[in-house]
């Protein structure tokens, strides 16, 4: 099989009205939180948004959906794409001053490695052997076969490893990193408030607060579309923000908004194709020399599936480039 890389739009739909007479905007959003945990939250929700919002990974994704280094400065593939080595950022520290360091990424990540971690990132480092440099500076990480899209993995956020004492699966999971949290990324999370079971009106509130600009802003989760008009309508709330449209047509017609802006987060999808089953191997090749991947806008890697992959097969390593010639031969 062979693997495509690219990027695609994961992201938050921004809807605005006059702003409030308030030194700190408000934005309301469907949904709840449990943990900010990046390697524990619930993938592609206001969890995800916000972790992401806070940590930082060793790579992320630029607004063309191209992949690029965030804690990493440079990285290079060697001993034929089997071993990648990353150089982390000079000058890299978290919320409190402490440095970030590789062993901050080998920690991180060896969590996710855990026979008892179960994320959703469970998986991600299958038979993957992390090294960290001594001085801090750089992680290798060792593959058990040619991967490129190993990059997208490595979006997945690093936590501050200082932070544990115990540094072990349990003490980790119990870290929600709602307290005012050592954070590596722009935003700090200053307050998190949450109204009691008790209340009518459900809703968790969170503060955060740019560490670059004089900025805050606040986000208050609602558990329906519903509430989210009604306190909008209500002046209580600047805007709000969207994960997709799914439900919101009815709800914009029944208020005044203002422009919209969009603000994105990257993801990728794999485009895999079958070289094993009721296919020879001939077409299989003369299907990947017909794909001429610098087409493919936002294309972030290609390479071949790894051989821990359960759709590895012996045929994984092939490797046909876009042939223009033999384009339209099929």
């Amino acid at each position: 099989m062979i693997g495509l890389s690219f990027g695609a739009a994961y992201g938050i739909e921004f809807v605005k009205s006059q702003p409030l007479l308030s030194t700190t905007s408000r934005y309301g959003m469907k949904g709840s939180v449990v943990t900010l945990n990046p390697l524990f939250i619930r993938p592609y929700t206001a969890e995800h948004a916000f972790s992401r919002l806070m940590f930082k990974g060793l790579f992320t994704y630029d607004s063309g959906g191209m992949i690029t280094g965030d804690l990493a400065s440079s990285w290079e593939f060697i001993e034929e794409g089997k071993v990648l080595e990353v150089s982390l950022a000079e000058g890299l520290e978290w919320s409190d001053g402490t440095p970030i360091t590789a062993q901050d990424v080998a920690f991180t990540y060896s969590i996710v490695q855990n026979d008892e971690y179960v994320g959703w990132a469970d998986g991600f480092f299958n038979k993957v052997e992390i090294i960290a440099s001594e001085d801090g500076s750089s992680v290798t990480f060792r593959l058990p076969s040619a991967y490129v899209p190993i990059l997208d993995t490595l979006t997945l956020p690093v936590l501050p490893e200082h932070v544990f004492a115990e540094k072990n699966l349990i003490e980790v999971f119990d870290q929600r990193f709602l307290n005012d949290p050592v954070t590596s990324n722009e935003y700090r999370l200053t307050s998190y408030l949450q109204t009691p079971p008790t209340s009518d009106q459900q809703w968790q509130e969170l503060t955060f607060k740019s560490s670059t600009e004089n900025q805050e802003f606040q986000v208050r989760l609602y558990p329906t579309l519903e509430q989210i008009s009604s306190a909008f309508t209500f002046g209580e709330l600047d805007g709000f923000l969207l994960s997709d449209w799914w439900g919101v047509d009815a709800m914009l017609e029944t208020i005044s908004i203002g422009p919209k802006d969009v603000s994105l987060t990257g993801h990728y999808y794999s485009l895999i194709f079958n070289t094993e089953r009721e296919i020879s191997l001939e077409d299989r090749k003369a299907l990947s020399s017909n794909l001429d991947r610098g087409q493919i806008p936002g294309l972030a890697a290609s390479g071949p599936i790894p051989s821990n992959s359960p759709y590895w097969t012996e045929h994984a390593e092939l490797r046909v480039g876009f042939d223009h010639a033999a384009q339209g031969t099929l």
